[in-house]
């Protein structure tokens, strides 16, 4: 039997003992890519309309982003540039806001939905037990980490670290200390820009997360690499 060939066969394993995590990850990962083209397509042109919003609509919004951001559905960079566009460093207080209860409402649906995950996952790749025994004994910096990369999908990342068996507490104030700097970032992009276009397709944000992203994830990956026998 190939490489390949097993490979394949243990991830099917792994997905058929976790159903509702898998389709749960697979939503998450795939959903942000297609709603990033519909909001986009939806908020360009709209401008002068939704800046004649009242504040309470605008709070209404930002409630409904917390559940759609937790669903994968909207994605919170497009939220940090949107608030930063239309309200600056004001908007700063409401995105993280918005952001943590998402991040609460992620986290409780994966600790609903998880059937063993991390248990399964060793079990099907015994080598994973080492970066899992990383992660339980560093959940601050794991989680910090993983919300520094814009490149790690929001939702997805609340299910993989709640699945992942990092505790509340690491996961509520590691993420928001992770998640500042990025929604710093994309809320002075979003402040910057003449219009809401140039907001949602900035080229010095793009390049900033890639440098961030690199950055990040060569972190983690030392962070949570097993120590050589």
């Amino acid at each position: 039997m190939t490489f390949d060939r097993l490979g394949q066969q243990r991830f099917i394993t792994l997905f058929r003992q976790n159903k509702s995590i898998g389709i749960l990850m697979l939503w998450m990962a795939i959903v942000p890519l297609s709603a990033s083209v519909l909001s986009a397509y939806f908020l360009v042109g709209r401008e002068e309309a939704m800046s004649e919003w009242t504040m309470v609509a605008w709070l209404l919004l930002y409630g409904l982003t917390a559940v759609t951001m937790a669903m994968a559905i909207t994605p919170t960079t497009y939220v940090a540039l949107l608030s930063g566009y239309f309200f600056g460093w004001e908007s700063l207080v409401a995105v993280v806001v918005a952001y943590q209860c998402a991040s609460v409402l992620g986290y409780g649906l994966a600790k609903l939905l998880n059937e063993g995950f991390v248990s399964n996952l060793v079990k099907v790749y015994p080598k994973a037990k080492g970066y899992m025994d990383n992660v339980s004994q560093k959940q601050w910096a794991t989680t910090v980490l993983s919300r520094l990369s814009p490149a790690l999908p929001f939702a997805l990342m609340n299910v993989v670290l709640s699945s992942s068996g990092i505790r509340f507490v690491p996961f509520f104030f590691g993420g928001l200390f992770g998640m500042l700097p990025r929604t710093v970032l994309f809320v002075w992009v979003g402040s910057k820009a003449h219009e809401l276009q140039d907001a949602l397709y900035q080229d010095q944000g793009v390049l900033w997360s890639l440098l961030i992203s690199l950055v990040v994830l060569y972190a983690i990956y030392r962070l949570l690499r097993p120590a050589s026998p």
